[in-house]
């Protein structure tokens, strides 16, 4: 048939109509099918099989229908009752408009052109009513458009009423359309619903009482070939400004290919977005809340391409054109290396640094597994995996245990300030569980680990922010300072921390608070060292005995093997004393004092020792270009002691000094007119020992020096300038 606007069939103003069990081929029909109902009331089409046989012939390609159904006048009513069941359209579309109680189910529809396979729209009429459409069971592939187009169609149209939609168990393959007309067109979304285009402003539009559940969406081609842009769409905004409300986005399974958003709601009213499962979109969910929405327990992550996250240490994926998530769990390392694949971003991932590789020509790529490994991954790109959005005039609205699966790039991106009736709880650490007394802390944005405090000894710090956790059991609300911590598995308690003078322990299973201290008290306990700073110009006073049980030092690292050291750096210009004692000796006849003692404990039978000190003065006292006036190894006061002379002890022997600077070796009374007294009945006096070259060498020797010459032999003395034999 040829020639514009023919038809194979045209009803007006009809009622019980039936066709069953027909085929009808398209060729030449340019514009709104073949078969046309206008105003016509419980019809039936079933199980009829409309095609196109020659598409390149079509002088047209606007509403390439294979049928058309819609009323003639705005809210007459005229069409209703009306089935569209169990039929096989190819090349060709389905559009049944303005009208109310509609099946539409168990078609399969192919490759429809332009706008979408199943369409439903106001189509051009103000104050249209589309109510009541079951759109069920039905196999969509490949539409150039939408797959399920429910909105106002062309010039956008005011007061039109949209009640009763009911999509589900649908099937839609998102793919390419051959076109020879116009080229090759894309699948954009697969169910699309309200604002045709939402940057027209519309006025009194509804769209009430909804559902799109248990449909299943998947992407065959890959990212270069086909961008996406929705999975499931319910379109508005604020320049739209349709009323949608007590809608419900339940069930659906929809599968991508990187690109695009699964599911995206705007400004929608008391509608649940609940139990659905998004896997490969670049944006998993888009919710742009509006007043009473939920979006709970869903799922949105991306295939894991990796066969075993471990095993075996080498493995290879074709990957198609497109961006990866490179991710892992644990001390190692994931190598991703180009292998007949061409890209860029191949380098080395770890547990704090994913990567992200992009691949531009398909092929091979190499990963290799290094170190402890627990978990690891290699995803098609997601960049966000909840995208949610608050404005000022939202509220009431509710998000929570929804699961972040894999590594998405972001796993919550949050716009606008949520009010305090929103309440929304981020998933925010894997694994879902917490062992009682663990406490919760931001390891990263967005996300919380699990910090385990039931070890006694350990300190809780905060950087300055709160955690947002998940658990199944926690308060509403906490107060000012509180700190929240798993009390048990699974459940969050509140510890309050807004008393002043309290110090957090733990006692090796739960924090808890000791009892109020005074005021710069310092509690101690540590398994290492322990460090207090006063400040400057502060000092530090012990009012009361202390006892040290462990090596004490001043200045440096405590040494198990010293008892006590001190190295303290000194600031030069002022009298400096590396140990004093400030003290009055006792009176006491039998008592003694001393500045400083060695003093030893129990006697040891038999030890060996390098060296016992009393008193070190060390060489290095004098560095390199300074001058020391005064240098004294031991410093004795010339106070009077009783009536013995000073004296130096060495073990048996005994060194003692005259009053007059008289030195005496065994000497008890040293005598006044020596100044050097030797006295035994066992020893001599042993002379310097040389030979006449060693003797020669000397440099100017003084008259009275004496020494043994081994050469000659004999005892010699410096007399007039010359050496004299004894």
């Amino acid at each position: 048939m040829a020639g514009s606007w023919d038809k194979f069939i045209r009803f007006q103003n009809c009622t019980d109509i039936q066709i069953r069990n027909l085929q009808f081929d398209n060729w030449r029909i340019d514009q709104f099918g073949g078969v046309e109902l206008y105003d016509c009331q419980r019809w039936w089409v079933d199980s009829c099989h409309f095609y196109n046989s020659d598409v390149t012939s079509n002088p047209g390609d606007k509403d390439r229908l294979c049928l058309i159904a819609y009323e003639s006048t705005a809210g007459n009513n005229d069409q209703s009752d009306c089935w569209f069941t169990n039929n096989v359209v190819s090349d060709l579309a389905v559009n049944i408009h303005c009208a109310k109680r509609v099946h539409i189910e168990g078609n399969t529809v192919s490759r429809s052109p332009v706008t979408g396979g199943i369409v439903c729209c106001a189509f051009n009429v103000n104050g249209s009513t589309l109510e009541d459409y079951w759109i069920c069971n039905n196999l969509v592939i490949d539409p150039d458009g939408a797959g399920i187009y429910v909105v106002l169609d062309g010039t956008q149209k005011d007061d039109t009423t949209y009640r009763g939609l009911h999509i589900n168990n649908n099937r839609v393959k998102l793919g390419l359309v051959p076109d020879a007309l116009n080229g090759t067109q894309i699948s954009s979304r697969a169910i699309y619903i309200g604002a045709g285009n939402n940057g027209v402003a519309t006025t009194g539009n509804v769209l009430h009482d909804f559902e799109v559940c248990g449909n299943t969406v998947w992407v065959t081609r890959p990212a270069a070939s086909l961008a996406v842009t929705n999975g499931i769409l319910i379109n508005n905004s604020v320049a739209a400004n349709w009323d949608i409300r007590r809608g419900r986005i339940e069930g659906n399974l929809l599968y991508g290919n990187g690109t695009g958003t699964a599911v995206e709601a705007r400004l929608c009213s008391d509608v649940v977005v609940v139990d659905n499962e998004a896997i490969d979109w670049s944006v998993g969910f888009l919710v742009e809340m509006g007043s009473g929405d939920r979006v709970e327990e869903n799922r949105s992550g991306a295939t894991n391409l990796f066969s075993s996250p471990v095993a075996p240490a080498t493995q290879e994926l074709s990957l198609a054109v497109g961006s990866y998530r490179v991710w892992l769990v644990g001390a190692g390392s994931v190598t991703a290396a180009a292998h007949t694949a061409v890209g860029s971003g191949f380098a080395a991932a770890t547990g704090a640094a994913p990567i992200t590789i992009v691949v531009t020509t398909a092929g091979t790529v190499t990963f290799t597994v290094a170190g402890v490994v627990t978990r690891a991954g290699v995803e098609m790109l997601t960049t966000t995996a909840f995208s949610l959005a608050f404005a000022s005039s939202t509220g009431d609205n509710v998000v929570r245990n929804n699961r972040v699966l894999g590594s998405p790039v972001n796993g919550y991106a949050i716009t606008g300030s949520p009010l305090a009736s929103d309440h929304v709880q981020q998933e925010i650490f894997t694994p879902s569980t917490v062992a009682a007394g663990d406490l919760l802390y931001g390891s990263a944005a967005g996300t919380l680990s699990a910090l385990a405090v039931g070890s006694a000894g350990k300190v809780v710090r905060s950087n300055g922010t709160l955690p947002v956790y998940s658990s199944a059991t926690y308060p509403d609300t906490f107060a000012a300072g509180d700190l929240p911590y798993a009390t048990a598995a699974n459940a969050v308690g509140a510890l309050g921390i807004g008393a002043a003078n309290r110090v957090l322990t733990s006692t090796g299973s739960a924090p808890q608070w000791s009892a109020n201290l005074a005021a710069a008290a310092l509690p101690v306990g540590a398994s290492s060292f322990v460090t207090w700073d006063v400040g400057a110009g502060s000092t530090l006073m012990l009012t009361r005995q202390t006892r040290v049980n462990a090596p004490l030092a001043l200045g440096n690292t405590p040494d198990a093997s010293v008892a006590f050291r001190a190295n303290l750096m000194l600031t030069g210009g002022v009298n400096q004393v590396g140990i004093f004692s400030d003290s009055t000796p006792g009176s006491d006849a039998t008592a003694s004092f001393y500045a400083h003692d060695v003093l030893p404990r129990t006697a040891v039978a038999s030890y060996t020792t390098a060296t016992v000190a009393g008193v070190r003065v060390r060489d290095a006292a004098k560095g390199a270009n300074s001058t020391i006036t005064t240098l004294i190894g031991v410093d004795i006061a010339n106070q009077t002691a009783g009536g013995a002379n000073y004296s130096i002890r060495t073990g048996t022997a005994e060194c003692r000094f005259g009053g007059a600077g008289i030195f005496g070796a065994n000497a008890t009374t040293p005598s006044p007119a020596a100044v050097l007294q030797l006295e035994s009945t066992t020893q001599g006096l042993l002379l310097p020992r040389m030979t006449t070259t060693q003797r020669d060498a000397i440099s100017s020797p003084p008259d009275g020096l004496v020494i043994y010459n081994s050469t000659v032999p004999a005892v010699q003395a410096r007399v007039g300038g010359a050496w004299v034999s004894l």
